[in-house]
């Protein structure tokens, strides 16, 4: 089990995350974003992943809860590039 109170727990669960989300072993990902989403709920980049595996899951509506939730936070962190990123798929799921 991962540590929950520690920063490297966040980067514990985006880690492992990222290589269920290789693997295709999506509830696993989706599992640990989960997890890093409750240790931190700004994490924007968990939402986005989450996201992403939600579309791979053909779950369209999780998938656009999950980028407004990213869209929101990178708006809020100012971080422009990442915010039009997920506009634009969101602009292509909600199509």
């Amino acid at each position: 089990m991962i540590p929950i109170n520690s920063q490297s727990a966040e980067v514990a669960y985006l880690n492992r995350g990222q290589i269920y989300d290789n693997q295709k072993k999506w509830d696993l990902a989706i599992a640990d974003f989960t997890k890093l989403i409750a240790i931190n709920p700004k994490f924007a980049l968990a939402y986005n992943y989450r996201a992403i595996i939600y579309i791979e899951k053909k779950d369209k509506q999780k998938a656009i809860q999950d980028l407004q939730q990213a869209a929101q936070l990178y708006e809020a962190q100012r971080d422009t590039a990442a915010y039009k990123r997920v506009m634009e798929l969101l602009k292509e799921l909600q199509q």
